[in-house]
């Protein structure tokens, strides 16, 4: 990449527990392809994350308050110090100084946030920097305002396996935000059911690629020639083998959660929907999950 060429921007999204670690650890294996731990910056500069990761509009004066606060361009009270802690988390407290000193607005802190990551690729003489943060597939509008050349990675599994995982990890911490919205059934299967709805609308644009977690799993080599097509860049046998050795600067010391991305390829949770629930359990996500409609459907590759 010339030091004048601008690198692609690409943003891996989808429900959690999808596996969007995995895929991001595969690319960030890439020689021409950097990325970080999840920044949340979308959600946490423009706010609402809760209702809008569950579909819900915002209800009373609170609500009154923070759709005016968006259509003002106002950022969230934690957008700035957000952004100070990816750059503490990865070492690179020395771009704190491309943070605008207005504080509470979104387009420049959006802006200068774009500016640090075109900078970290860069430094890094990478091509293709990716930013994987789940909750940003509820915030793709905003992002293709500020970043209209972005490509976004639509990670989708197997609903009953997402639901698993989602009130597995719920249980594991329940202290953490997990224990907060996934204890419940229901809100677990809801979450998923949002996602995959979201993902549908964006589909038909080419800009968006569908990736299936089972497709990545059992074909991997041929998942991520794809992916790799997408962005722009050539694939590279390394990628697969090397991918372990790129998980260490992905993955912050309080995510103990992602352990699981480590080690060999295999769709290791595939069996625990039949372990955590019984059979009225199961069939009531079966029968809710079928409710949401087939999944989404891959555009061809040479049609974008």
């Amino acid at each position: 990449m010339s030091a004048a060429a601008d690198p692609t921007r690409s943003f891996i999204v989808g429900c959690p527990r999808s596996g969007t670690t995995l895929l991001q650890s595969l690319l960030a294996a890439h020689p021409r392809i950097v990325s970080f731990p999840e920044s949340s910056f979308f959600a946490r500069t423009i706010g609402n994350s809760n209702s809008r990761m569950f579909g819900r509009s915002l209800r009373g004066v609170n609500g009154m308050r923070r759709r005016l606060r968006e259509s003002l361009g106002i950022a969230s009270s934690g957008s700035r110090r957000s952004v100070r802690q990816f750059l503490q988390e990865i070492g690179r407290e020395d771009l704190i100084c491309k943070l605008p000193q207005s504080r509470r607005r979104i387009k420049p802190q959006t802006q200068a946030f774009l500016a640090i990551l075109d900078q970290l690729a860069a430094d890094a003489g990478a091509q293709v920097w990716v930013e994987k943060s789940p909750e940003h597939l509820h915030y793709i509008q905003e992002i293709e305002r500020f970043a209209p050349d972005a490509r976004f990675l639509h990670l989708v599994r197997s609903g009953p396996d997402v639901v698993a995982s989602l009130y597995d990890v719920a249980k594991r911490y329940p202290d953490m935000h997990w224990g907060r919205f996934y204890t419940d059934i229901d809100q677990c299967i809801e979450r998923w059911g949002v996602c995959v709805r979201t993902t549908r609308e964006c589909l038909a644009r080419p800009n968006h690629l569908l990736v299936r977690y089972e497709s990545l799993v059992a074909e991997t080599e041929q998942t991520v020639r794809d992916i790799c097509s997408f962005l722009g860049v050539e694939f590279v046998e390394d990628m697969i083998a090397n991918r372990e050795d790129a998980v260490s600067s992905l993955v912050t010391k309080k995510e103990s959660w992602k352990s699981g991305v480590r080690g060999q390829i295999v769709d290791a949770n595939a069996s625990k929907f039949q372990k955590l629930f019984n059979e009225s359990e199961q069939r009531h996500i079966v029968e809710r999950i079928e409710s949401f409609g087939e999944l989404p459907q891959a555009a061809p590759l040479t049609s974008r």
